[in-house]
């Protein structure tokens, strides 16, 4: 979550600082549409307000520019390449989601556990029964990468993007 707010918060703060404006901190004031007062009981790690503060770390100037130096010279790069050759985007930059194989006793509607791989999840179904007599099940969940198909505003230009929604 906080990466991408910290590359862009300090892009910002470079051209606040560029513009002669002073930075001195930066901070992501964050509202969690799907946030749930009850959210608590099920995690201990659940925030307990709708609204948080974020501070992001703010950069050195030379750090910030490095970074946008870089960034511009993936993007002469690319334009320099014929469509089919413009690398993908990073899984992070995707907001990847991995395969997954989800573990449910029973008819329960949510999982027991969620692992990374058959072989996991098939060792913990065969221990739970024997555990507890119980039935238990197993189902596979496909990666997707969520920011190309539900927030990229590229995504009608992507090859990458073609071969994950059909036409």
């Amino acid at each position: 979550m906080g990466n991408n707010w910290e590359e862009q918060l300090n892009l910002y703060g470079l051209m606040f600082q560029e513009a002669g404006f002073p930075v001195e901190k930066l901070q992501v004031v964050a509202i969690l549409r799907d946030w749930s007062k009850f959210g608590g009981q099920r995690s201990q790690n659940y925030p307990e307000k709708q609204v948080q503060v974020v501070d992001i770390p703010l950069w050195a100037h030379e750090k910030a520019m490095a970074y946008i130096k870089g960034r511009v010279a993936l993007h002469k790069a690319a334009e320099a390449l014929p469509d089919d050759e413009i690398p993908i985007c990073t899984p992070e930059e995707r907001w990847h989601k991995e395969d997954a194989w989800k573990v449910y006793k029973g008819k329960n509607k949510r999982a027991t556990r969620v692992l990374k791989s058959e072989e996991e999840a098939a060792k913990l179904k065969a221990a739970m029964e024997e555990k507890t007599g119980d039935k238990y099940r197993i189902e596979f969940f496909e990666g997707e990468d969520i920011r190309c198909l539900n927030y990229c505003p590229c995504s009608e230009f992507c090859n990458h993007y073609k071969t994950l929604v059909p036409f």
